[in-house]
Parts: C-alpha cells; structure tokens; sequence
C-alpha cells in the first residue's frame, strides 16, 4: 500500500531534471544544501562529494555544507541503530536532526 507507481512519464520528467550535480548548481546562494555522506557507502562513493565541492568552490558558490563520517554506509548506519537496537545512534544520524532542530 506504500509505493509510488513509476510510469514511462515520471521516468522522462526524471531524465529532464539533469544530474544531482546540476540541480544542486541551480540553487541559489541563500539557501544552504548539506551533503551527509559515509565513507563506507557502496552506493555512492564519496569521492564524488568531494567533486561536487570542487565545483561549488570553482564557481564562487558557498552555500554547500560536507558532513562525511569516516564509519558510515550510505544510509549513515541508521538500519543497524533499528535493527540491531545500537545503543547510541550514529554520528550522521545525530548531526542531520540538530540541524533539522535549529532551523
């Protein structure tokens, strides 16, 4: 009951929007993007963070904020504070809410 139907449309609207990269460029200076990434994400390698904030840099652009946590996995350990009952959530976890939490 919890799904999202991904039609041939959606999948070509999709497309049009361009990378992440590219839509991250189009925002304009005064609103903040932060990037929380683990290292030891398979799905996305960090090193890619670390480009797209080269180009923010080349550009002049300063409203991209890096959070990269050393022991953390594309979802910033949060499945193993779940599932295996952690006893303290991880690092990323933690940073992105107080951040939620100031704003």
């Amino acid at each position: 009951d919890n799904y999202m139907e991904l039609t041939p449309e959606w999948f070509k609207s999709h497309a049009e929007l361009g990378s992440t990269e590219d839509i991250m460029l189009r925002v304009p200076d005064s609103i903040p993007i932060h990037i929380f990434h683990g290292k030891y994400d398979l799905n996305c390698p960090y090193e890619g963070v670390y480009d797209v904030q080269s180009k923010f840099s080349e550009m002049g652009k300063r409203n991209l904020h890096v959070h990269m946590y050393d022991k953390s996995d594309h979802n910033l350990n949060f499945i193993n504070w779940v599932n295996y009952n952690d006893i303290e959530m991880a690092p990323g976890m933690k940073d992105m809410i107080k951040l939620v939490e100031q704003w």
